[in-house]
């Protein structure tokens, strides 16, 4: 089937996405924006906060968790989207969860948040400013940040997997804790194999923002439309 631009309610930019079906899905960007997919038409959800919404996570059950500018965070608990207190105040880039218990979220001040299903509470700070956050399991969790510093998380502490090297990286992916792939400035693309990562070819020159596949199918996206699909 083809590509096709859908109606949406807001002009503001959209900066995160995510879904847990084709007729359960949420957008949040510029502005508090946060609108809702049913399967049939997208409907802005108007709520109380003008701060921009950089990123958003939906787990099976249809709990939805997105941040923003200025430490914002947001909850939807099935019937309705609230703010929830923040350990920080700065900027938070990234974040992903497993479960409504376990959601991890990460700052551009280099801190890194954890929702217990009651509370976020700081888990991490300190680090160089990061991103992006991503995991294949509890057990297995990555962020990334400036200078391309990739972080780990082993189910029971963090640690640096790459040091920065000059290019900072914005999206990070895999299928397996052996084969994870990265992206970030100037085109770079990081392939982590054998225990090291290496950068490999890559056919962009833009920014490359975000990074997402299927098994052996992998799809990165970028500034100025750029797609690769591999």
């Amino acid at each position: 089937s083809d590509w096709y631009e859908m109606d949406f309610p807001s002009g503001d930019v959209i900066n995160g996405i995510w879904g847990n079906s084709g007729d359960n899905v949420v957008a949040v960007g510029e502005r508090g924006l946060v609108a809702h997919y049913d399967g049939d038409e997208w409907t802005q959800i108007e709520l109380n906060i003008s701060a921009r919404l950089y990123d958003v996570w939906m787990s099976d059950d249809g709990q939805a968790f997105a941040s923003g500018a200025g430490g914002t965070l947001i909850i939807y608990d099935g019937s309705e989207w609230s703010e929830v207190e923040s350990p920080v105040d700065d900027d938070i880039r990234g974040i992903y969860g497993f479960a409504p218990g376990n959601v991890v979220a990460v700052t551009r001040e280099g801190s890194i948040l954890r929702y217990n299903g009651d509370v976020w509470e700081l888990e991490e700070s300190g680090l160089p400013a990061l991103f992006n956050v991503w995991g294949l399991s509890e057990d297995a969790i990555y962020a990334v940040g400036s200078g391309g510093v990739i972080l780990e998380f082993d189910g029971v502490e963090w640690s640096i997997m790459h040091e920065p090297f000059g290019k900072g990286m914005y999206g990070i992916w895999g299928t397996s804790p052996e084969n994870l792939y990265a992206v970030g400035l100037d085109g770079t693309v990081l392939e982590y194999r054998a225990d090291i990562w290496r950068p490999i070819s890559s056919v962009a020159t833009q920014n490359l923002s975000d990074i997402w596949g299927i098994r052996d199918q992998i799809v990165i996206a970028g500034n100025f439309g750029t797609i690769i699909f591999r």
